[in-house]
């Protein structure tokens, strides 16, 4: 009988024990990992200056800027920081959006171990696909 009160007077803290567990697992491994990468709008960018060391390429074409950015729209968070202005890896890409307001949005894609990242200096890095590191070369 004693452990049936014990029991009856413990569950609510047990219970609320179990609670919190269950939201620091899913706060940590189940929802998403930061911020989605911010781009400029498709129609206020102007040209796209591609540049791998001193190769520059400058695109223009609308169609070909809208792509390029739906495809890094669709880059991974990995929840790192960016500690650095230009990012260490085998090949690096350096894109800079030139606005119709005048102002500039630089962003790196580049490559390293296999993988493929987009970083924003001192903002945050993210995953992007081989495909849209292939678009750039």
């Amino acid at each position: 009988m004693r452990f049936r009160n014990l029991f009856i007077k413990a569950a609510p803290i047990g219970f609320l024990l179990l609670f919190c567990l269950t939201a620091v697992f899913c706060s940590c491994f189940v929802l998403p990992r930061g911020e989605a990468l911010v781009l400029p709008e498709k129609e206020t960018v102007l040209s796209v200056e591609i540049r791998q060391g001193d190769e520059v390429n400058k695109q223009t074409d609308p169609q070909v800027i809208a792509d390029l950015i739906d495809g890094l729209a669709k880059a991974e968070n990995t929840g790192r920081e960016s500690v650095n202005d230009t990012p260490s890896g085998e090949v690096v890409y350096r894109l800079s959006f030139s606005l119709v307001s005048g102002g500039e949005n630089v962003l790196f894609v580049y490559q390293k171990n296999g993988k493929y990242f987009a970083e924003r200096p001192y903002t945050g890095i993210w995953k992007v696909d081989k495909a849209v590191f292939e678009s750039l070369s």
